[in-house]
């Protein structure tokens, strides 16, 4: 979008009146917005400090953060108004102990921005989950795919026309914390989006599958829902009783889905070696058509709740770490491997330059791949 775009709102009353550009900095720092994340990511790249000290500069640089965040335009740019970001799609959080609302409030935001986004360029007609299980998700993907992976997950998603998008350029300030999984309603279609940054792709893999659980397990109605941390059950607070059997129903969709069985485990009575972990996921991927990399992943998830020192749980995830190399040795990490099929499924030419200009710097996408497409 060029600079005068925004002239409807540059242009309004607020103009004679307004902040200044340093305390405009100064408003955006206080809710964990710094300065240099707001120049390189939320406002646009032909942004410059010589443009700031024009009239007018720091009404436009509202009107750019406040669409891309969330805020208030006139309370952006009024001393005398509190900034919050806007709760319009009634969010529920399943969040770790220790964590409250506010810590997620800029993940949660901007997260909802981009998913507006991709909702928008997403011309896949809507295809209904009813009567889907993670039984019949699972037999329809290993049709065309050898195993349930984060790329066989992503393609069905998009065909499904659900969206999927990798948040990874949150940022970094004290107080505030990101998530692994948030799944939404967004333009009348469902959209998941993915905070957490593994290189991994058997790790995001479950995070995609527990997300699309909550989609076809009925959990996302005219709702968002923000898992701040999955796999860890147990360790949730200021959850009621729906909210738990909402949060096991998705963890057993994910572990059916990429297992095939609900009760799936893969531990051994003793501790293996990088090399035996490899084998005992070779041996079983063939035998029960499941991804060796998340043979590996349940092993450890399972090792580490018998674990009972510190200790242990690093020699465990030490281990893992190396036979993960063996099955994931490959030029893409789990985050470009979501970018690349949302680069391949989404309308381009249906965004705005300033939404591309805003999905591109999010999700990190690089420049290279959105030319394959």
């Amino acid at each position: 979008m060029t600079k005068t775009e925004y002239i409807s709102e540059a242009t309004s009353p607020l103009s004679d009146r307004t902040i200044d550009i340093t305390t405009f900095y100064q408003r955006l720092a206080s809710l964990g917005l710094q300065r240099s994340y707001v120049k390189d990511i939320l406002l646009p790249d032909w942004w410059c400090d010589d443009f700031e000290k024009q009239k007018g500069a720091v009404v436009e640089a509202a009107a750019y953060v406040s669409r891309r965040v969330g805020l208030d335009f006139k309370a952006l740019l009024d001393p005398d108004k509190d900034l919050a970001f806007q709760e319009g799609r009634q969010p529920r959080y399943k969040l770790r102990k220790g964590t409250e609302k506010s810590n997620l409030a800029i993940a949660r935001s901007m997260a909802e921005r981009l998913a507006d986004v991709a909702a928008y360029a997403c011309e896949i007609p809507l295809q209904t989950v009813e009567n889907l299980t993670a039984q019949t998700v699972r037999s329809q993907i290993l049709q065309v795919s050898e195993f349930v992976t984060l790329t066989s997950i992503l393609g069905f998603c998009w065909e499904l026309g659900i969206p999927v998008v990798h948040v990874s350029k949150f940022p970094t300030v004290k107080g505030q914390k990101k998530f692994d999984g948030m799944v939404g309603e967004y333009s009348d279609r469902p959209v998941i989006l993915i905070g957490n940054n593994r290189k991994s792709p058997a790790w995001l893999a479950f995070i995609l599958a527990h997300e699309l659980g909550h989609i076809i397990c009925g959990h996302v109605k005219g709702s968002s829902i923000i898992d701040e941390h999955i796999l860890d059950i147990d360790e949730h607070i200021d959850l009621d009783d729906d909210d738990k059997r909402q949060e096991l129903e998705a963890d057993r969709f994910a572990v059916e889905l990429l297992f095939g069985r609900e009760n799936a485990r893969y531990d051994t009575p003793s501790n293996l070696s990088p090399v035996s972990l490899v084998n005992h996921a070779k041996d079983n991927a063939q035998k029960d058509r499941v991804n060796p990399a998340s043979i590996v992943l349940n092993y450890a998830w399972f090792k580490e709740k018998m674990a009972t020192t510190e200790k242990a749980k690093k020699s465990i995830w030490a281990i893992t770490g190396e036979a993960l190399k063996t099955f994931e040795d490959q030029p893409l990490t789990a985050r470009q491997i979501i970018n690349r099929e949302m680069v391949k499924y989404l309308d381009w030419e249906n965004l705005s330059s300033d939404n591309q200009e805003l999905l591109e710097r999010m999700t990190g996408l690089e420049e290279a791949l959105l030319a394959t497409y």
